[in-house]
């Protein structure tokens, strides 16, 4: 991933040399609030499970109940609390058309016509963006990403047929590694069951 996403390993057939930009470029901080409450659907970003429902996640409710100052996440659009990011609480809202976040987090669209966005969810899962949080963030206590801070990070990006292309062998390769683990859980249970009637001689050798 890190090879692609920096341009060291390339497809066949793409030549055109990358272009060298910011952050500030291709995004662009949202801060619609959820005025008269129309949205109710509250959703948190974790570092593992990326956008999740508050209240099935937390099994409690920990929205206000005024949700008017929350902001609005459209489909497509990225979120990240600044007090997590440093751990990966940072995704693009995939599984829903429209949500609500809190007051806290940062919203940001992008610019489909210069990046495509299965591309730049993979680089912010690279390490160069983990090497860019550590840099920028700021805090004695909790490190704290600013959209601004995060806005002068800079990205290089090839054409969006090769963005595409990068993220789609990403993306086959995920789907890939869900089947392993997928395969591994079921060979876990297998065992536990197998076991199980071994040591209680259900089952003899």
């Amino acid at each position: 991933m890190q090879r692609l996403l920096s341009g060291e390993v390339r497809f066949k057939g793409f030549t055109d040399e990358w272009k060298n930009t910011t952050l500030n470029e291709v995004i662009k901080e949202k801060t619609v609030k959820n005025k008269n409450n129309k949205i109710n659907l509250v959703l948190s970003v974790t570092n593992k499970d990326g956008f999740v429902i508050q209240n099935e996640f937390f099994g409690k409710t920990i929205a206000s109940k005024d949700l008017s100052n929350y902001k609005i996440v459209d489909k497509w659009d990225f979120a990240y609390n600044p007090a997590r990011v440093n751990v990966g609480s940072i995704s693009m809202l995939e599984n829903f058309d429209v949500c609500i976040v809190s007051p806290m987090y940062v919203v940001f669209s992008i610019n489909h016509e210069i990046i495509y966005k299965y591309f730049l969810k993979y680089w912010i899962q690279s390490h160069n963006f983990n090497g860019y949080i550590k840099s920028l963030s700021a805090g004695s206590v909790r490190s704290i990403l600013s959209f601004d801070a995060m806005s002068t990070m800079k990205i290089k990006v090839p054409s969006l047929e090769e963005q595409k292309k990068i993220a789609g062998l990403l993306s086959a390769i995920d789907d890939e590694i869900e089947n392993f683990k997928k395969q591994l859980e079921l060979r876990k249970q297998q065992k536990k069951g197998l076991m199980q009637r071994l040591l209680t001689g259900e089952v003899r050798i």
